[in-house]
């Protein structure tokens, strides 16, 4: 138990210890730009999500619509942005428990 005790000690040190620094407000994505292409990100989403429960012989019998190449395009173009989004989400989750264990040191 003191070893658990000490190991988390430990944990909570090194993740109060992660120093950052605040965005430059403007620079990369924003909350705003966020909301307004939001929509569309998932709409992709779940034009990709319905593509995957379709064969291979239901996907080449659409190809032949136009907007197909379009639709590809705008499924990974969408697919990027969303792993930026993912990428922001964990450093965000990873500054949030750094405060978080400063917060708790500082109060014990």
């Amino acid at each position: 138990m003191v070893n658990e005790i000490n190991s988390t000690q430990g944990i909570l040190a090194d993740t109060a210890g992660h120093e950052f620094n605040a965005w430059n407000a403007g620079a990369g994505l924003t909350p705003d730009r966020l909301v307004l292409h939001a929509p569309r990100h998932v709409r992709n989403a779940a034009t990709a999500l319905q593509k995957m429960y379709l064969s291979k012989a239901e996907l080449v019998a659409q190809a032949s619509d136009d907007r197909f190449l379009d639709m590809v395009e705008d499924v990974a173009d969408s697919a990027a942005a969303l792993e930026e989004i993912v990428i922001i989400m964990k450093a965000a989750a990873a500054r949030m428990l750094s405060a978080a264990a400063t917060e708790v040191q500082q109060a014990a």
